[in-house]
Order: structure tokens, then sequence, then C-alpha cells
């Protein structure tokens, strides 16, 4: 299983662009194994974000997760 990350640190809210990067990196990257896709912050997600890796089963850990 191949894991893809992408982590932001911003003030501002991640929104579902960073979401369609992930996918579209995947994409293009060989299909041969099974994949999993997170995106990571120090920030907060926007509500169009969280919706849209709900939508494509992406894990998704925000600022107050890393805390935890």
């Amino acid at each position: 299983v191949r894991l893809f990350v992408q982590c932001k640190h911003q003030k501002k809210n991640v929104g579902p662009e960073v979401i369609r990067e992930l996918l579209g990196a995947k994409e293009i990257e060989d299909k041969e194994y099974e994949t999993e896709l997170m995106i990571i912050t120090s920030g907060k997600f926007s509500s169009g974000a969280i919706v849209k890796a709900k939508e494509k089963n992406i894990k998704i850990i925000d600022g107050s997760d890393l805390l935890k």
C-alpha cells in the first residue's frame, strides 16, 4: 500500500483545491499499488474541503487533531 500525504502549514483554511491536487498526483503515479491519501494541516480545513475529502475517502488531519 502506498500512502500519499500532503502537508500544509498556513494560516488560511485549506480548501478543496488541495484535495483536487492530491487526487491529480495520485492519477499520474503508477497504479500498480493500492493507494491511501492523506492531507495534514497545522490549521483548519474549509467545509468544502471536508466534504470533498469524505467523498473521495481522503483522511484529513487538522491542527487540533495534531495536538491530541
